[in-house]
């Protein structure tokens, strides 16, 4: 299994050159204790889509159901959002995430990447309110499931731009 971590240096060494696992399936996840934001890419690399918002038992069951999920969509490369502190620094659930990644990618043997998401809920809150969709309970899952999306989108964008540009 392979692990590249971005924007985490106090967590991982950064990752040198072209990322692997640039083309194929991406599932992201949205991590958190509660829910897990999810969206998968096309197989070109192109957009992301969100799914089902999940919201496992505890950590056990959440490994087992997005290793399931990878493996029934044919995923290449899961992306697990890390939520850094404003300056970058891990908090405690940043390294919470982390420590999941790194269990996901042993448990599906898959190359996971930790992806600096900060922010990324707030601009999925601001996009849903532009939208004319309030937060209210219930629609949470709904937020989460967006978090997915903006997050792969912002990845998959810097993926294309690394595939565009000469070595």
């Amino acid at each position: 299994m392979r692990s590249h971590f971005y924007g985490c240096r106090a967590l991982c060494k950064p990752t040198a050159g072209r990322v692997a696992g640039t083309v194929g399936i991406i599932l992201a996840v949205d991590y958190g204790r509660r829910r897990m934001g999810l969206a998968i890419s096309d197989s070109l690399g192109i957009a992301g889509t969100g799914l089902p918002t999940l919201k496992p038992s505890g950590r056990e069951d959440a490994l087992r159901k997005i290793t399931a999920l990878a493996s029934e969509k044919q995923v290449e490369t899961i992306l697990v959002g890390l939520p850094l502190n404003m300056d970058g620094t891990p908090g405690p659930m940043a390294v919470e995430a982390a420590e999941f990644a790194q269990a996901l990618g042993d448990a599906s043997g898959l190359s996971v990447v930790s992806w600096d998401e900060r922010l990324t809920t707030e601009s999925a809150r601001k996009a849903m309110r532009e939208m004319g969709s309030r937060e209210k309970r219930g629609k949470k899952g709904q937020l989460d499931q967006m978090s997915a999306v903006m997050m792969l989108n912002d990845y998959l964008h810097l993926q294309a731009g690394r595939r565009d540009d000469p070595v």
